[in-house]
């Protein structure tokens, strides 16, 4: 089971957010929020909001969020007709997941290009 400051580590990371980014948006230093990403203190209902903010989901997909969980799903196949199984997942997440693999590939794209320049 996954604890809440590796979701938002996680969340952070789709994001493409420092740890400085974030927080400096919630006004604390980078080694406060690194320690509620490494989950060494529990973090206040009040800061779960804010942080929810900075990371523009809901406080409830911060707390429900599994990444594998998702994989998982998007990678299970139906025995009927072999169609895929869809879940339900907030559009956000889904767009996060999205941005990042397409900057992925760019740099993928971009490290090729480098190396057959060398």
């Amino acid at each position: 089971m996954q604890k809440v400051g590796e979701r938002i580590r996680k969340l952070r990371e789709l994001r493409n957010y420092t740890q400085e980014y974030i927080a400096d948006k919630l006004e604390i230093s980078q080694q406060q929020y690194s320690n509620i990403e490494k989950g060494l203190f529990d973090i206040s209902l009040k800061k779960l909001y804010k942080i929810s903010e900075v990371l523009e989901v809901s406080p409830a997909t911060i707390l429900e969020f599994d990444a594998q969980v998702i994989f998982n799903n998007y990678a299970e196949k139906s025995h009927q007709n072999n169609k895929p199984i869809y879940y339900s997942i907030d559009e956000k997440i889904e767009n996060l997941y999205k941005d990042k693999i397409k900057l992925l590939e760019e740099k993928i794209l971009w490290l090729e290009k480098q190396n057959k320049g060398q």
